[in-house]
């Protein structure tokens, strides 16, 4: 039997059809990724703090897994964590300039490697199926 896994849709599609077991280690590994992206996340924001509002609004929304599967998702609820990321520009104020804030680039270099890092072990668990994966790392 091949199976071939050409993207990360393909892995999501083959690990809901997995049974029960190895969706729930799947489930197990996609909950502890997210909960160290969050973490790591936390910390660099209070590396950063001024009023701690970043790191307070980081959280991790967990799917449960059910018949298909399982999911989580790390967000950042805080107003200004885009401005954080992303920097601003110059702008004028009626007191005058205010000086541009650098992009932190916190938030996504992290999850991305965090989503790396889950992606090898989620193909590790379909290749113990007995299933035999391709995967171009993208």
């Amino acid at each position: 039997m091949r199976f071939q896994i050409d993207g990360l849709q393909e892995l999501r599609d083959a690990l809901r059809r997995l049974p029960m077991e190895l969706r729930d280690e799947a489930a197990s590994v996609i909950t502890e990724h997210a909960d160290r992206a969050a973490d790591e996340i936390t910390t660099e924001y209070e590396a950063h703090t001024f009023t701690g509002h970043l790191a307070q609004h980081t959280y991790v929304s967990r799917r449960d897994p059910g018949p298909f599967g399982a999911g989580a998702t790390v967000r950042n609820t805080s107003p200004h964590a885009w401005i954080f990321e992303n920097g601003s520009q110059t702008r004028r104020s009626r007191s005058g300039n205010a000086s541009p804030m650098p992009p932190g680039h916190v938030f996504i270099p992290i999850v991305i490697r965090h989503r790396r890092a889950m992606r090898g072990q989620l193909v590790a668990i379909v290749r113990r199926a007995g299933l035999q994966v391709t995967d171009d790392g993208r």
